[in-house]
């Protein structure tokens, strides 16, 4: 569930989660993924019974399907729970992403099915777009390799560079302690030249990776090196650790971005989990 202000970037991340779950854009993905705009002022049953009546057809094109639900505030009652017995019990190639402004209108049955991502308008999901991006997730100053302008290099094209191997081995081999996990984490970041956005930058382009395993997603891996590390990383948190994470990652990369206290690194950082 992406819930916000309008404007604040829910719909535009919501079209790059979906890419990244199929694999590929969504204009050669139509077949298998369905864009729910409300025509009135509320949506019913009848509507919710055609999604998940298509969502347990076989996909057409690739492994999955997605359902996008915009104003999902105006799922009427009966509506939601008949929604509600599909996301208890989803088709194995389904996923559904609800977008509202008032989350509060949606049943708690239903907002405990889903893993919430807050949007402000402060900063129109920017942070989060650039996590889902497949194949697009920036490092900390560096961008994506559009042209031959000087400086521009893509992730991936990174993800041999220096430093990598050190965030790596940082993840795969995680100390059991917080107090550890902190020195290890002092230690990247003297390692990156005292530039903690280097390090947060390299673990969110993991943790992007971790995310396309978790959920499934056909998107290539950055990391793909390290791919037996990352998918057990994926297995042991699941999709919604995996987004938890990533979320809380592009949070402290803006704290550091914006010189505010480096906090919510130190805090992140204790909370991981090992493999």
């Amino acid at each position: 569930m992406f819930y916000g202000p309008p404007g604040s970037g829910k719909r535009e991340a919501a079209r790059r989660l979906a890419a990244l779950l199929l694999g590929r854009p969504l204009a050669e993905a139509a077949t298998d993924v369905r864009w729910v705009e409300a025509d009135g002022p509320l949506v019913g049953i009848d509507d919710v019974r055609a999604w998940i009546e298509w969502v347990h057809r076989a996909p057409l094109a690739g492994a999955r399907r997605v359902v996008v639900v915009e104003q999902a505030e105006r799922l009427t009652r009966e509506a939601q729970n008949a929604l509600l017995k599909v996301l208890e019990e989803p088709p194995a190639t389904a996923h559904f992403v609800l977008l509202t402004a008032r989350p509060g209108r949606l049943l708690p049955t239903v907002r405990s099915r889903l893993y919430p991502v807050p949007f402000s308008a402060a900063d129109s999901g920017a942070r989060l777009l650039s996590a889902l991006a497949e194949g697009g997730l920036f490092v900390a100053g560096e961008g994506r390799d559009g042209s031959a302008g000087a400086g521009e290099k893509t992730a991936a094209g990174a993800a041999s560079g220096e430093g990598w191997d050190d965030v790596l081995h940082f993840l795969c081999h995680l100390p059991a302690t917080p107090g550890r996990r902190l020195q290890a984490y002092a230690a990247l970041v003297r390692k990156a030249g005292a530039d903690p956005a280097a390090v947060l930058g390299r673990l969110l382009v993991a943790y992007r990776d971790v995310l396309v395993l978790a959920t499934g997603g056909e998107a290539s891996l950055v990391l793909a090196s390290a791919r037996p590390c990352l998918e057990r990383l994926a297995a042991r948190l699941g999709p919604a650790g995996a987004a938890r994470v990533v979320v809380r990652l592009m949070e402290a990369l803006a704290a550091v971005r914006e010189h505010r206290s480096p906090a919510w690194a130190e805090a992140l950082v204790t909370e991981l989990e090992g493999v």
